[in-house]
C-alpha cells in the first residue's frame, strides 16, 4: 500500500485502556492519529514502563472505552484471519522481549514471515543478515534466547521488527540493554523508515532518545499516571 501524506495509520478516539497484571497503569483519553511517515514518541515514567499502548495498538487488548484503528480499520470489525493478516504489517519490539524459547533467535526472526508466506526462506534470511549488519550484529544469532547476550537480544529484535517492512512499527523501550550510541543505527533505520512511508511509536525512559537530534517526532507526550500528556522537546 502506498503511503500518501494524509493516511492515517494508527487512530485512537477517546480511548481508556485497561491495567491488570500486565500492565504498571492503566491508560486514559487518548485521542491520537498517527499518519504515515509520523512518529508518535511517548516518554515513560521510570517506575512504570508497562503499559498497554502497544498490546491495544495491535489489537490484543480491547479499549474499554473508544475506539482504535489501524489502516482505517478497527480491530473489533476484524475476523480471525483479517487480523492476523493486519498484524503481518506491523513489526514489534516487546517490551518483554517475546522470543519463543524453543526456537533460535534467528528462527524467532523469521518466523512470522515464513509463517505469512511473505518471502522465500532464502529472501528472509538475505534481508534479515543485511538489517543484522545494518545493526551492529557480524551474524544472525543461531543460539537460544536464553543464551544469547541481552545487547544481541536486543539487535535481533529490531531486525525482527523491520524484517516484514512494516506499515506499522512498534517500538517498545528498544535501546533499554544499549548505549546512545549504540542505539544510533536504529535511529538511523528508523529515519528511512519512515521516508518510506512507515508510521513508528516509540516508547521510551530515556531522556537521552527523547533529545537526540535524529528523533523528529511529529507526536510527542509524556507520561504522568494513567495520562498522555503533550509535551515540547528540550534540546
Amino acid at each position: 500500500m502506498e503511503a500518501s501524506p494524509s493516511h492515517s495509520v494508527l487512530t485512537f478516539r477517546s480511548v481508556r485502556l485497561p491495567g491488570g497484571f500486565d500492565y504498571d497503569t492503566p491508560m486514559e483519553s487518548i485521542d491520537i492519529d498517527l499518519l504515515a511517515g509520523g512518529l508518535l514518541l511517548i516518554r515513560l515514567e521510570r517506575s512504570s514502563p508497562k503499559l498497554p499502548f502497544c498490546d491495544a495498538a495491535s489489537g490484543l487488548v480491547d479499549p474499554d472505552e473508544g475506539d482504535i484503528l489501524v489502516l482505517g480499520k478497527k480491530w473489533q470489525d476484524l475476523g480471525r484471519g483479517e487480523a492476523a493478516r493486519m498484524r503481518s504489517r506491523i513489526g514489534r519490539v516487546f517490551e518483554g522481549q517475546g522470543w519463543i524459547n524453543n526456537l533460535d533467535v534467528d528462527e524467532n526472526i523469521t518466523l512470522s514471515g515464513r509463517y505469512h508466506e511473505a518471502d522465500t526462506e532464502e529472501g528472509l534470511q538475505e534481508r534479515a543478515t543485511s538489517l543484522a549488519t545494518a545493526f551492529g550484529l557480524p551474524q544472525l544469532p543461531h543460539t537460544r534466547p536464553s543464551v544469547t547476550s541481552r545487547p544481541d537480544l536486543a539487535r535481533a529484535a529490531w531486525v525482527r521488527a523491520f524484517l516484514a517492512g512494516p506499515e506499522l512499527l512498534l517500538l517498545e523501550r528498544p535501546g533499554r540493554d544499549l548505549s546512545l550510541r549504540e542505539t544510533e543505527p536504529l535511529f538511523r533505520e528508523v529515519e528511512h523508515a519512515r521516508g518510506r512511508g512507515t508510521a513508528v511509536v516509540w516508547l521510551t525512559d530515556e531522556r537521552d532518545e527523547v533529545s537526540h537530534p535524529m528523533m523528529n517526532p511529529t507526536l510527542l507526550f509524556r507520561m504522568e499516571g494513567p495520562n498522555m500528556m503533550p509535551m515540547e522537546r528540550s534540546r
